[in-house]
């Protein structure tokens, strides 16, 4: 009896290998997920001697325009300003803070006001940093205010820097 269980087993055991083995598996379906396709205006924008980069956009919606601000590695930060309907025709406004150094620029209106916060890198050798914010009106975003120093790095885990401005309102 034990020897025809055993080749029951066996038997068993090479069928179900066998169907193991070469069955191919059935792949999971996977769900559509949202693609991003590149623009043909691309790129929108491109740095400008002696700049290698225009970076850390930050935007915001004013009635029907899209207002941009953008880094460069050395000069400052620079204002663009499309249209909500052609987001990629790029009109260049002019310099926001021209100063060495500033990067990272993070913008919020509140009210009527808006407030752009940066970090600022010290020389020599960009080793330290502070967050400034400078403000304007919603109406006027040509003329802004002097900058003030909001944060700096004031204990031993920061380092000299501090960087990456976000202010979330709620």
């Amino acid at each position: 009896m034990f020897n025809i269980f055993r080749s029951y087993l066996l038997t068993f055991g090479i069928i179900v290998y066998i169907v193991c083995t070469f069955a191919q598996p059935t792949q999971p379906t996977k769900p559509t997920l949202p693609t991003v396709t590149d623009s043909p205006h691309n790129p929108l924008l491109s740095p400008t001697f002696p700049n290698w980069i225009l970076g850390d956009p930050t935007l915001l919606r004013v009635g029907g325009s899209i207002e941009i601000w953008l880094n460069t590695a050395l000069t400052g930060i620079f204002h663009y300003r499309a249209p909500v309907k052609t987001p990629y025709i790029l009109d260049y406004i002019g310099p926001t803070v021209l100063q060495p150094g500033a990067v990272r620029p993070y913008v919020i209106a509140y009210n009527s006001a808006v407030y752009l916060f940066y970090e600022q890198y010290s020389f020599p050798l960009y080793k330290k940093s502070k967050i400034y914010m400078i403000s304007s009106s919603v109406e006027d975003l040509a003329n802004w205010s002097k900058p003030i120093s909001m944060l700096s790095p004031t204990t031993a885990w920061q380092g000299s820097r501090i960087g990456n401005p976000y202010i979330y309102r709620y």
